[in-house]
């Protein structure tokens, strides 16, 4: 299985990684649909990502997030080794969020895909608005990275 994880991410260069900084920003007075599905295209060419569901975000050990082209994130969790079935479901909101946070730390044009906050959001007390927790070392669970929590 984790042969299979590190072929999907396997880029031209072991070497040499990709130049992501190419990768296109947002126009002005241009859909954030139409600008993703090229964006996702052009950075599976540059990662050299042959079979995708979506874009990679972020993963690890027992987890995988994917961006797909309408913007959700699909989240994929598995059990190496383990008897478990592959579980593939789409993110919640904070899990969204996170996987953006963490893809946009090699790809920032993503950043454009967070959510605005808005007047009657909250400051997020369990991270205390850093956006981490343990030291600044694990996004936030209860905002996801933000460092605040919509009120619905």
């Amino acid at each position: 299985m984790l042969r299979k994880i590190r072929a999907r991410f396997q880029t031209p260069d072991p070497q040499r990684p990709p130049d992501l900084s190419t990768l296109p920003h947002l126009p002005p007075d241009t859909s954030i649909d139409a600008w993703l599905t090229r964006f996702i295209v052009e950075a599976l060419r540059l990662l050299g990502v042959t079979s995708a569901t979506g874009l990679p975000l972020c993963g690890s050990i027992g987890f995988d997030a994917e961006l797909l082209s309408d913007g959700s994130v699909i989240w994929h969790s598995y059990d190496i080794g383990g008897e478990d079935p592959d579980v593939w479901r789409v993110a919640s909101r904070e899990e969204r969020i996170s996987a953006l946070i963490l893809g946009a730390e090699r790809m920032p044009q993503l950043l454009v895909l967070l959510p605005k906050r808005q007047p009657q959001d909250r400051h997020c007390t369990a991270c205390k608005t850093t956006g981490y927790v343990l030291g600044g070392r694990i996004l936030c669970r209860e905002c996801g990275g933000t460092g605040w929590v919509a009120v619905a």
